[in-house]
């Protein structure tokens, strides 16, 4: 009789002390290092802030509470982590050295930053958030990552909708012209939409065990998209569109061989382009349509703002998150001519342009663009679900930062997941060329 022993089944993650550890600092990472009760001086009971345009002016309210969360508590359990694991990190940093070189140049940017000791503090927190991100993938499979990540959701979710609905003076802005928004446990309502997003994408993915894995599955979408709709934000409105854009694209992807998928993926690009091309003209009624002015809420005026200063010191920018002084220097330029004090370029591209010059830009850039490709070769290749998870994030992160947040942020998710999803797509390409040479 054969006495090979049976392996055990794999416990679940959630029973792994550890587990919660990571959980806790990719949560301060999904409220991008800041929670709404950090903010309780200008915090109304009815939840107005009287400062909420400017989310830096918001954010210095709660400095003493969020930099013990963060010396205390955040920094310390990430540098345990990546500590603990340290062989399997320098294993993994060494087929991400680009991702390594630009927390480098943020670090080395305080030279000639405007704001030394607030560059240095950001570049250190972006190294760390890219080690915890070499961190992750080096020790859990893509499956189990998606299993952390929605674990997360969950959590994050029901945090979100019991302080809307509970402690509104946190849970809930109240904008001058009286529109109610959800923030939840997040600093603003476009982090809470943007983070409930990314978390909300894994669950697609993920293989289904039977019937209440599916009734799962469909309350956590539908409270994602609850929570997504009530934030008010129209670009967490906009990447759910995408999103849901992905899903049926990746179906209609499956249904057809590898050379039709590459004919499709083409076809869908061209007409793509030529209806965005189109319609051009009438971005200014769509955007009436969705409650935004034809300036994206005077975005537009920013753009061309910071677009000059950029131009000032292109090549290597002004400091990592060294460049807004508020009024004074030349942060001062841009708020005198659009007339308020708009704390960060609302977008990604221009904000890293404008910190890290064009030699961060364009490594950025390529790991984007370099990551969307092996993503398209694989898909085409018919990959494991996770390819598919590890794509849309990568098109969730140039939409998001289109208007948005910054492409190397150094306490955002985005940034986590960014590096995750391209390290599983350079890993997997790796494997496919090593078949197509047998």
């Amino acid at each position: 009789m054969d006495a090979t022993p049976i392996s055990a089944p794999r416990k679940a993650l959630s029973s792994y002390a550890l587990t919660y550890l990571v959980l806790f600092g990719l949560l301060f990472l999904a409220v991008s290092g800041g929670f709404s009760f950090d903010t309780p001086g200008v915090k109304t009971d009815a939840g107005f802030a009287p400062d909420e345009r400017n989310l830096e002016i918001v954010r210095t309210q709660g400095d003493d509470l969020r930099r013990i969360i963060e010396t205390v508590l955040f920094l310390p359990a990430l540098l345990y982590l990546i500590y603990r694991n340290k062989d399997k990190v320098i294993a993994g940093s060494r087929d991400m050295k680009i991702f390594l070189a630009m927390p480098v140049l943020a670090i080395a940017s305080t030279l000639w930053s405007q704001m030394p000791v607030q560059t240095f503090r950001s570049g250190i927190y972006l190294l760390i958030n890219t080690l915890f991100a070499i961190y992750f993938v080096a020790v859990y499979d893509p499956d189990e990552q998606m299993e952390i990540l929605v674990l997360l959701g969950r959590f994050f979710l029901v945090a979100n909708i019991l302080f809307s609905l509970l402690v509104p003076k946190y849970g809930i802005e109240r904008e001058i012209s009286g529109i109610v928004t959800w923030q939840g446990i997040c600093l603003h309502k476009n982090i809470c939409a943007y983070a409930t997003v990314f978390l909300a994408a894994p669950v697609f993915f993920q293989k289904l065990r039977g019937t209440l894995d599916t009734l799962g599955r469909i309350v956590y979408v539908a409270l994602s998209l609850f929570v997504v709709y009530m934030t008010e934000s129209r670009t967490g409105w906009i990447l759910c569109g995408a999103f849901c854009a992905l899903l049926a694209f990746f179906w209609l992807q499956r249904k057809f061989r590898s050379y039709d998928a590459l004919a499709l993926l083409l076809t869908i690009v061209v007409v793509g382009s030529l209806a965005a091309w189109s319609v051009y003209g009438l971005l200014p009624i769509f955007f009436v349509a969705i409650g935004k002015d034809p300036t994206l809420s005077g975005r537009t005026d920013i753009w061309q703002a910071v677009f000059r200063s950029v131009m000032k010191k292109p090549l290597l920018g002004w400091g990592y998150h060294g460049f807004w002084t508020g009024l004074t220097g030349e942060s001062g330029v841009i708020a005198a001519e659009v007339l308020w004090n708009p704390g960060f370029a609302h977008s990604g591209y221009l904000e890293t342009w404008l910190d890290v010059g064009a030699v961060g830009l364009g490594m950025a850039l390529y790991t984007l663009v370099r990551g969307l490709l092996q993503g398209a070769r694989c898909l085409l290749d018919g990959g494991a679900p996770y390819i598919e998870w590890c794509f849309t994030t990568l098109v969730l992160t140039v939409i998001i930062n289109i208007d948005e947040i910054s492409l190397l942020g150094s306490l955002q998710l985005e940034w986590t997941l960014f590096i995750t999803s391209c390290a599983l797509l350079l890993r997997e390409n790796r494997r496919l060329n090593a078949m197509a040479v047998r």
